[in-house]
């Protein structure tokens, strides 16, 4: 059985930086597997890793993120997908 790939986008808020880790199902589709501000590895790698903005619903329920290069103090987002497990935005927990 295929290990699923794992990967990673962050987004700056003031001095925290919270960390997406995701799998890609489709072109433009993805499963969130996290999103935590206690995550070291966005820390350490947040340069080299793509921009994030998780859409919200009313509800605070994450239907779709946005990507973007890393660049600092702005987000330039380039692609939107949807996410195939809405949940709150504070459920997605560390694994």
């Amino acid at each position: 059985m295929n290990q699923p790939v794992y990967k990673f986008a962050t987004q700056r808020l003031l001095d925290s930086v919270w960390t997406l880790k995701y799998v890609q199902v489709e072109i433009h589709t993805i499963t969130i597997i996290s999103y935590s501000r206690d995550d070291q590895y966005g820390y350490d790698n947040e340069k080299s890793l793509d921009r994030c903005r998780l859409c919200e619903q009313s509800d605070r329920t994450v239907i779709a993120v946005q990507f973007g290069p890393y660049e600092p103090f702005t987000f330039t987002p380039t692609e939107k997908v949807l996410v195939l497990n809405p949940l709150h935005v504070f459920s997605y927990s560390q694994d």
